[in-house]
């Protein structure tokens, strides 16, 4: 194969990897769980804000959350192995 056929087959690659890559429609990366994972973020920043005086119920709560985003990161991670 001369070097002009070589430059176009790489060019053709090129044009084909740039179609596959930006045109296609990309699959969401689980929505519902990232939806839970920005909710989790949020309940902690707020339970943070909040005052101290609740019984230790407060401080149960963000560590039940701190929890809830560890697993739920689990499981996005392990649905994308699988």
């Amino acid at each position: 194969m001369n070097i002009k056929m070589q430059k176009i087959s790489v060019v053709i690659i090129a044009v084909v990897l740039c179609v596959a890559t930006f045109v296609l429609p990309a699959k969401a990366d689980q929505p519902f769980m990232q939806s839970a994972l920005n909710d989790l973020k949020a309940a902690h920043s707020y339970l943070k804000k909040a005052t101290a005086d609740k019984g230790g119920y407060r401080q149960q709560a963000l560590d039940l959350v701190r929890d809830a985003l560890s697993e739920t990161q689990k499981g996005i991670e392990y649905d994308r192995r699988n």
